[in-house]
C-alpha cells in the first residue's frame, strides 16, 4: 500500500465553530525511507469561490431569496468541482481507495 504525507492548515478563530480549513496538502512518500516519491499537492480554500454563510442570514432577512438560490447553486457547483479535482489527483497518485 502506498504511503502519503497528509496535512491540513487551519485559520483559527476564538470560537472553534467558526475556524476553517484553508489548505489540504499531501505527497506520496517511500514507506521505507520517508523520501518523497511525488510532488507536493496543495489544495487551497481561496481558489474555491464562495460566499460566507453569514450572507444567507442577511439575504433571508431582506427577502432576497434569489441570492440564496444562487448561493446554493454556486456552492454545490464549487464543491463538486473541488471533489472531482481531489478524486482525479488521488487517482493520479494511485490510491487504491479511489480506483474504479
Amino acid at each position: 500500500m502506498a504511503k502519503y504525507y497528509f496535512d491540513i492548515e487551519t485559520y483559527p478563530t476564538p470560537n472553534p465553530d467558526t475556524a476553517k480549513i484553508i489548505t489540504i496538502q499531501f505527497q506520496r512518500i517511500n514507506g521505507e525511507t520517508g523520501k518523497p516519491e511525488g510532488e507536493l499537492v496543495i489544495l487551497k480554500e481561496w481558489e474555491c469561490k464562495s460566499h460566507s454563510g453569514e450572507a444567507i442570514k442577511k439575504w433571508y432577512e431582506n427577502k432576497e431569496y434569489d441570492k440564496i438560490d444562487n448561493y446554493i447553486v454556486e456552492e454545490t457547483r464549487s464543491f463538486l468541482e473541488f471533489l472531482q479535482k481531489i478524486i482525479e489527483l488521488l487517482r493520479e497518485y494511485e490510491l487504491p481507495e479511489v480506483k474504479e
